[in-house]
């Protein structure tokens, strides 16, 4: 086997910027030691929830596990492309979403009704998205 050549991640159109914020938490992750860390690595990924999808990650639930937070978050980012033309432009309703709860609900977080999204460390991206259509069509 030859030398492998490592190339710069090329921009291809509309999806990439999805791609390259992907990208950047995964490689982030092979150095992360702590919550912080990834956190720190991953808050391109935590403004696009928030500003593209209006889900803000918040503290309460956060797992401590460097690895188990980075595939939470690319698990809840993944989702929320899935069902991204759902929101349209602009997000027109904030939901705060909690990791490392015991199930996926919607539950009152003390914020204006039913908008707390209560999400398991381990969801399928699919999941995930099924779970949010029927919210995000009405």
């Amino acid at each position: 086997m030859g030398d492998v050549l490592q190339f710069k991640p090329r921009r291809v159109g509309k999806g990439s910027d999805f791609i390259a914020i992907e990208q950047a938490v995964t490689l982030a992750a092979a150095d992360a030691k702590s919550r912080v860390d990834v956190l720190r690595a991953a808050t391109p990924l935590i403004e696009q929830c928030r500003d593209r999808f209006g889900f803000t990650l918040m503290r309460s639930g956060l797992p401590d596990d460097p690895r188990i937070l980075i595939e939470a978050l690319l698990a809840l980012y993944r989702g929320l492309r899935l069902v991204g033309p759902l929101v349209g432009a602009r997000p027109s309703q904030a939901f705060g979403v909690y990791l490392g709860q015991a199930e996926l609900r919607w539950f009152d977080d003390g914020y204006s009704g039913t908008t707390g999204l209560a999400v398991p460390n381990r969801v399928e991206p699919q999941v995930l998205a099924d779970f949010l259509r029927p919210r995000l069509t009405a």
